[in-house]
């Protein structure tokens, strides 16, 4: 029976069915890319050749695009502020291996919590840190609190950008039902912001050239604030209506889910000397963590609003290839590009994304050409294309 279905299903057909029926939660996934391939395909064709932007290694297209694929070694001349939180200790010593990748001069500011301060110093001297300061904050309000009252700080010492990143751990409650899944969520953050000296190069080069791009982020992780809203509509909407009279909050827009990202210090002035806004994010009531809906969850979706409150724009770090050697920084003017996939549906396609990679690698079903030539985002940006299939 087997033999006569493959005779009558067109190969490519058959290799979609395979994978559907060896992980059924692709089906989603299939029925998603379906249902918006228009869209995609809007978004991606241009009209005749790339037109190239002042700055060789951008490409532009119709819809105002920059793909940043190479830099040349030139000298950073902004101010670098790495803002870490730290809650869980022995993720310290993981965060300052990435940290390592910053090929320029940065200043390295933790929050933390009194009780974890001394054993934090000790971790940080016995790398031989120089440049560091240490802030206590109190035990509450996850990495958004810590974040936000260290952001006048930074805006006093003049720094241009802020890379903001923390000891995150779990995999939205995935890890409780799928082995080996908790570090996913992390790795993925890290990779996507601080993952290699040729990616910092091209995400600092990036807001150097274009004055008006205010926050990057990892693409897999960009999704949509009215899709993935978790409860948190009243928190978000009153956040909004609180730093701006302007904004309808139905209206959907784009955010990095883990709040890790590099930002322009500027893009957070609305939030700046808010007192409505902070009598908000410190309620007593919010202030514990475990809640699935909080102002700080409104807090993280917003973030990803500030960008275009400031008339700037939102840039998006993509892996190029399975091993994560090559990558490439892509900014648009819209920011309608973030996808209404649920976050434990992505966690778990990365944690699966090397299996099955392997597994249709050397397939003669997947045809890698054909896929390349009808692929705009892939052959622009020069992808692996079974990742971007996979994916």
């Amino acid at each position: 029976m087997k033999n006569i279905l493959k005779k009558l299903i067109p190969a490519k057909l058959w290799v979609i069915l395979s994978i559907i029926k060896n992980n059924p939660d692709y089906v989603k996934r299939v029925v998603w890319t379906i249902k918006n391939s228009g869209f995609y395909e809007a978004l991606d064709k241009t009209k005749g050749k790339l037109s190239q932007n002042s700055v060789p290694e951008f490409q532009k297209n119709k819809t105002n695009t920059y793909i940043l694929k190479n830099t040349a070694d030139t000298d950073n001349s902004l101010s670098i502020a790495i803002a870490v939180h730290v809650y869980y200790m022995d993720r310290v010593e993981q965060i300052l291996e990435y940290i390592g990748n910053i090929p320029y001069k940065h200043t390295l500011y933790f929050t933390v919590c009194e009780e974890s301060k001394s054993e934090l110093n000790h971790i940080l001297k016995k790398y031989g840190l120089a440049d560091y300061q240490v802030i206590v904050v109190e035990n509450a309000g996850y990495d958004i609190v810590p974040f936000l009252k260290l952001l006048p700080f930074l805006m006093g010492q003049n720094h241009d950008l802020v890379c903001k990143i923390h000891t995150k751990k779990g995999a939205a409650n995935l890890e409780k039902h799928i082995s080996g899944i908790d570090d996913v969520w992390f790795k993925t953050l890290m990779d996507s912001v601080l993952g290699s000296k040729d990616l910092v190069k091209k995400i600092t080069f990036a807001f150097e050239s274009d004055k008006e791009l205010g926050m990057i982020g990892p693409a897999s992780l960009y999704k949509s604030a009215q899709k993935l809203m978790y409860g948190n509509e009243a928190y978000t909407t009153d956040i909004l209506n609180k730093i701006s009279h302007t904004t309808d909050p139905a209206k959907d827009w784009g955010f990095f889910a883990g709040s890790m990202f590099w930002a322009r210090l500027d893009v957070f002035t609305p939030l700046m000397q808010n007192r409505k806004l902070n009598r908000l994010l410190n309620d007593a009531i919010d202030m514990k963590t475990g809640r699935y809906a909080s102002a700080f969850h409104g807090m993280e979706r917003v973030f990803g609003k500030l960008p275009s409150l400031q008339s700037m724009k939102t840039g998006l770090t993509y892996n190029l290839d399975i091993e994560n050697k090559a990558n490439a920084v892509q900014i648009r003017d819209t920011e309608k590009i973030y996808s209404p996939v649920g976050v434990g549906m992505t966690l778990q396609n990365e944690h699966e994304l090397e299996k099955n990679h392997n597994r249709l690698k050397d397939s003669p079903w997947f045809d890698k050409n054909f896929y390349l030539e009808h692929s705009a985002t892939c052959k622009k940006m020069n992808m692996e294309p079974l990742l971007h299939f996979l994916r």
